[in-house]
């Protein structure tokens, strides 16, 4: 799957993602600055960990943005995702949590995705200090890269 983070030609526009499935469909959204890199955060925990059945396999597989909004029927529960998507989604959330925070020493870090991930009952896929360290330099890589595209080009990232 080939994704393409836009940069926003201008203020009034929004950024974009916009994902080429390998079966040749896509999907796409607008995005806001945060969502740029939780999303971006979600391509190095995803390939660093080779989560394939997290978000961006998911969007390949053919879901679209809004299916993670959706609610089980009959019921104000979001809809059900496999482990993996809520594990990555616990790691992006956590590393969200460092940007804004500043930086979290890495035993802490892992401390808070067990402590999450058991609250959640979810079994915790192999992590350790030095996954996270890779996971972080990947998406510090990442970020370098969306701050240096001029607005209106594009970063091109493939899974």
């Amino acid at each position: 799957m080939l994704l393409r983070f836009t940069k926003a030609s201008h203020s009034e526009r929004p950024h974009t993602l916009t994902c080429a499935r390998d079966d040749g469909s896509t999907a796409g959204q607008r995005s806001t600055d945060f969502f740029v890199y939780h999303d971006l955060t979600h391509y190095a925990v995803e390939t660093e960990l080779g989560l394939a059945d997290a978000f961006y396999g998911l969007i390949n597989r053919g879901w679209d943005f809004s299916s993670f909004e959706e609610r089980d029927p009959g019921s104000r529960k979001s809809r059900s995702l496999p482990p993996q998507a809520y594990f990555a989604e616990i790691v992006v959330g956590a590393f969200d949590l460092e940007r804004a925070a500043g930086r979290i020493p890495n035993e802490d870090l892992l401390a808070h995705i067990e402590s999450s991930c058991s609250a959640s009952n979810l079994e915790i896929p192999p992590l350790d200090v030095d996954s996270l360290e890779r996971i972080r330099l990947h998406r510090n890589e990442l970020f370098k890269q969306w701050a240096a595209i001029a607005p209106g080009e594009e970063l091109r990232l493939t899974l």
